[in-house]
């Protein structure tokens, strides 16, 4: 089946209502940061609820209106929104910063995390294996797991063995 989409946000929105058309909550990550977008890939994933994604802006009028459609009372926003203004109505709003505060929320939430994906979002511009970091979304979701973005010289990240730390 294909589904027809002139953007990203539209994307998100069509694949949202074909496949979620009854969802309490959906994750919302900002299109703009690659990084945080894996994260909230697997959490998506792990939870069976859709993805959206957020502009610098706030969430589009097509985003706003699917998360009616379906039903969205809770939003896990994932990721860095800066100013965006995230009017979602009546839904219960939960911020997530950065791929750490996602593992640990899945473990609070009864989402054990057994398995960390590291992912290079660099990889998207750079390297010779271009966006292999995609493959960190699914297996963190397939192996009931979650995602650990690696940093770079500009904006380190904590290592794999910290956030081991951090779950335990």
């Amino acid at each position: 089946e294909r589904l027809a989409a002139l953007t990203a946000d539209a994307a998100a929105c069509a694949i949202a209502e074909r496949f979620f058309p009854h969802s309490s909550c959906a994750v919302v990550s900002p299109e703009g940061d690659y990084g945080s977008a894996l994260a909230a890939a697997a959490l998506a994933g792990r939870l069976r609820v859709p993805l959206l994604f957020c502009g610098s802006a706030g969430l589009s009028a097509p985003t706003r209106e699917t998360l009616e459609r379906i039903g969205a009372t809770q939003l896990l926003l994932v990721g860095n929104f800066g100013r965006a203004t995230l009017a979602a109505g009546k839904a219960k709003v939960e911020r997530l910063r950065d791929p750490v505060e996602v593992a640990l929320w899945m473990q609070k939430h009864a989402l054990p995390v057994g398995y960390l994906a590291a992912a290079a979002p660099a990889d998207r511009v750079v390297g010779q294996v271009r966006k292999l970091s995609l493959a960190a979304a699914v297996l963190a979701a397939g192996r009931q797991g979650a995602v650990v973005t690696l940093g770079t010289a500009d904006a380190p990240a904590p290592t794999v063995a910290a956030v081991r730390d951090a779950l335990e």
